[in-house]
């Protein structure tokens, strides 16, 4: 791996398999507490990419602090810290430095191990995908992340919604797209405003949907089985976040034209698709909030590329897996076995 020759390899881990994928998740799952400050303390790796985004952030950000956000352990303090870094800005900002960071403390254990085959980001995880994948520096990486976070959450005052995640549903994406066609319809013919969509297709057994408070309610009671409204206060990939798609393209393509963009060495899986021209992946980043994620899609063209294992980035401090989840429980309805380490 390049960038990496300082470090020696440690003798105690398991070797990587000789094939893998990066998995990157989005905006959710986020925590935080004491248990960075050790990996901060032990990683070289990780404390460069802390303190990159600390000196970005003072300058960008009036003197914000992630670091006192990510790392409080006074009880009290930590709670409010958690409640502020699952808001909309602060998460991308939080989750994008804690996906790189992991990722170049993962490259420092691992010196020597092949190169990931793909890396398959998930909705704002596409943020911290750029660094991973050697499309662009950190810096960019930081300032896209928080260029998208504030247009998420401008988008999400004037279109308010939330998201709601939902396991073992008979019928599957199938079942769900059908009650949110019916709803939304429904919806149209007596003059109520607002919009409900499949937002994820995480895996055969795990879809997201999202939409207008009252539409969701409405999808929520017509189904079998009891959703989890997730802890974030938008209702992404669907039609209430395309007010943000045309800003947050002239964004990436302004970044672009200054030449911050560069060929990725690790090529992306996105929606089922695979992506290897920067033109091609900005665009894609750029109507993501808007579309609905296929994330089993891009297993699917993992699998298919004989790629059984997977090293997922997390954003919590228990190395609790997310998308390893999804990749998971669509590798076992493929009858194809698989390798997940947690970082």
């Amino acid at each position: 791996m390049a960038g990496i020759a300082e470090f020696s390899p440690r003798h105690d881990l398991e070797p990587l398999p000789s094939r893998y994928a990066i998995g990157v998740a989005g905006q959710g799952g986020t925590s935080i507490g004491p248990e960075y400050v050790s990996i901060y303390q032990e990683s070289p790796a990780f404390r460069r990419i802390f303190d990159e985004a600390e000196e970005i952030l003072l300058t960008e950000m009036d003197g914000f602090s992630l670091q006192s956000l990510a790392f409080e352990s006074d009880p009290d303090r930590k709670n409010e810290a958690q409640k502020k870094a699952e808001q909309t800005v602060f998460s991308h900002l939080l989750n994008t430095t804690i996906y790189c960071a992991k990722y170049a403390a993962f490259t420092q254990e691992y010196t020597g191990s092949q190169q990931a085959e793909c890396i398959l980001p998930q909705s704002a995880g596409e943020c911290a995908a750029l660094f991973i994948s050697g499309m662009a520096d950190f810096k960019t990486t930081l300032l896209v992340a928080k260029k998208r976070g504030e247009l998420t959450e401008k988008a999400a005052l004037q279109n308010p919604g939330r998201m709601v995640y939902i396991t073992g549903l008979h019928g599957g994406l199938e079942r769900l797209q059908k009650v949110c066609e019916e709803v939304q319809i429904e919806a149209i013919n007596l003059g109520i405003e607002g919009t409900v969509a499949v937002a994820n297709r995480n895996s055969p057994d795990i879809q997201i949907y999202s939409g207008s408070d009252v539409l969701v309610s409405a999808v929520q009671r017509r189904l079998p089985r009891k959703g989890i409204d997730l802890p974030i206060s938008i209702g992404s990939h669907c039609e209430l976040m395309k007010p943000m798609v045309d800003t947050f393209e002239e964004y990436l393509l302004e970044l672009y034209e200054q030449g911050n963009f560069d060929i990725p060495s690790i090529p992306w899986i996105l929606n089922g698709q695979v992506l290897e021209d920067p033109l091609s992946i900005i665009g894609a980043m750029a109507k993501s909030p808007a579309r609905m994620v296929d994330y089993q899609g891009s297993v699917e063209v993992m699998a298919g590329q004989g790629i059984g294992a997977m090293v997922e980035m997390t954003p919590n401090t228990r190395k609790r897996e997310v998308v390893g989840r999804f990749a998971k429980n669509t590798m076992e309805s493929l009858g194809v076995d698989f390798n997940l380490t947690v970082f």
